[in-house]
């Protein structure tokens, strides 16, 4: 909205100056009857020259284009970063099912142990094993649902909340892509939201030093109004240009 507000003003023409002079008020040397105030009531406008309307239009339009892709560029941050969340979350939905599997497949094994130890078909170290084995398993399918819904809490913060209000985020991790060309790839390079983002800035620079080069132009300073003389009560007109001198 800054952007916007600063290029539809930056060609706008600068406000005139109106000035009140009031000159030989209350002289000492003054006859009784005669006085020689004068009141003199101008106006005063700069006419800017070199070509500086131009150029800050032109600054301001480049400013302006530079936001948008700034903005473009913050978009597309938004959505990879989103895109890379929800992913995690459906990685941390397939570990799990792994886990709960592994888990399943170390309960049976347990128990399988526990029926050769019983019959005498197997030592007591196997039943220990399948023991360990499967509360390697339960610490580690507790470990993926906490993993799991830390995810997707950093997924929810993405939309502004903290509350986990989805069970389960759909998503093929396994299906195969056809990967476009190299030759492909490198034709989108320009487009890339960071590279446009950058000569967007790089030409307001450019539009930048181009107003610097116009402020060195002096510009010329018109002034006309009116004098009033009461002594004689006479009006007359006054005219005035000028302009600075760049000496130093």
């Amino acid at each position: 909205a800054g952007a916007k507000a600063l290029h539809s003003n930056a060609g706008v023409l600068q406000n005139p100056n109106i000035s009140l002079e009031l000159e030989d008020f209350f002289r000492s040397d003054a006859a009784p009857n005669a006085s020689s105030e004068e009141i003199t009531l101008r106006m005063n406008q700069v006419i800017e020259l070199g070509g500086k309307r131009p150029a800050r239009r032109e600054l301001a339009h480049k400013r302006l284009l530079t936001k948008q892709a700034e903005l473009e560029n913050l978009r597309i941050e938004i959505l990879r970063e989103t895109a890379l969340h929800f992913m995690h979350v459906v990685a941390d939905q397939h570990r799990l099912l792994t886990a709960e599997r592994a888990k399943t497949l170390a309960e049976q094994g347990f128990k399988f142990s526990s029926q050769r130890t019983r019959s005498g078909a197997a030592s007591t170290i196997e039943k220990r094993r399948a023991g360990i084995a499967l509360a390697r398993s339960e610490i580690n399918l507790e470990h993926r649902e906490h993993e799991l819904r830390a995810s997707k809490r950093r997924l929810s913060m993405l939309w502004g909340s903290s509350d986990i209000n989805y069970s389960v985020a759909g998503g093929e991790l396994f299906h195969p892509i056809d990967i476009p060309l190299y030759e492909t790839l490198a034709q989108k390079i320009e487009d890339n939201p960071k590279l446009i983002h950058f000569s967007k800035r790089q030409s307001a620079e450019k539009a930048k030093v181009h107003l610097a080069q116009a402020a060195l132009t002096p510009d010329l300073s018109l002034n006309i109004g009116t004098r009033y003389y009461k002594t004689p009560q006479a009006y007359g007109m006054v005219f005035g240009i000028s302009t600075p001198i760049p000496v130093f």
